[in-house]
């Protein structure tokens, strides 16, 4: 990111959109609960604020000379992470990017006849996504099979604070099991899966905090 007296020349975002499309459904039944993926209202809000940062010709952020109405698909590269998860990453950015440069009636062609046809959806912009596999590219998803991090997070596990803090858990992780199901209850699982959903949060209230 340039920032000189002409203006913005550009612009590196990397957006956190795949947790950002879940969400919870609860049924009657007691520990029944069920993940939703594909709900990417917040997605196409991160794409809306990305838009407003750097496409708005009165914000301070916007990018000099780049077409923010109608893209231009020379201007804007558009990657995601396909590691581990499917076409979850794929369907967060494709929200993103419907927030960024979404629908215009003037997505448009003048046929050779003097007809003019308008863009499928109501002028929906069709801007490609590519896929990036993490044994081509690690820079999205660095945290795979890095053995850096497994052997960080196992000094963690096997450390004497870790291990008092799981004995003091014990008893009342014994005591959520008939509310689980079949799901694992021991500590390690917990608190990852804790830290995990602690930052969900943290990024959904906070998509984009300048701390």
């Amino acid at each position: 990111m340039v920032n000189l007296n002409s203006g913005l020349l550009g612009a590196v975002v990397f957006c956190s959109a795949r947790r950002s499309h879940r969400e919870l459904l609860q049924s009657n039944n007691v520990g029944n609960v069920q993940h939703i993926h594909y709900a990417p209202r917040d997605s196409f809000q991160s794409g809306t604020y990305l838009r407003s940062e750097y496409l708005d010709p009165r914000s301070p952020s916007f990018i000099a000379g780049i077409s923010n109405d109608i893209v231009n698909i020379h201007e804007v590269l558009v990657r995601a992470d396909s590691s581990g998860d499917g076409t979850v990453f794929q369907q967060s950015v494709s929200a993103v990017i419907q927030g960024l440069y979404p629908p215009t009636r003037d997505y448009k062609i003048t046929l050779a006849n003097g007809s003019t046809i308008v863009g499928a959806l109501g002028g929906f912009q069709y801007i490609p996504i590519e896929s990036v596999e993490m044994n081509e590219d690690v820079s999205l998803n660095g945290l795979l099979s890095c053995p850096n991090f497994d052997q960080h997070v196992a000094n963690l596990e096997q450390s004497d604070l870790f291990l008092a803090k799981g004995k003091e858990a014990a008893p009342f992780i014994q005591k959520l099991q008939p509310y689980l199901g079949a799901r694992p209850t021991n500590f390690s699982f917990m608190v990852r899966r804790g830290l995990h959903h602690n930052s969900e949060m943290l990024i959904e209230d906070h998509p984009f905090s300048s701390t």
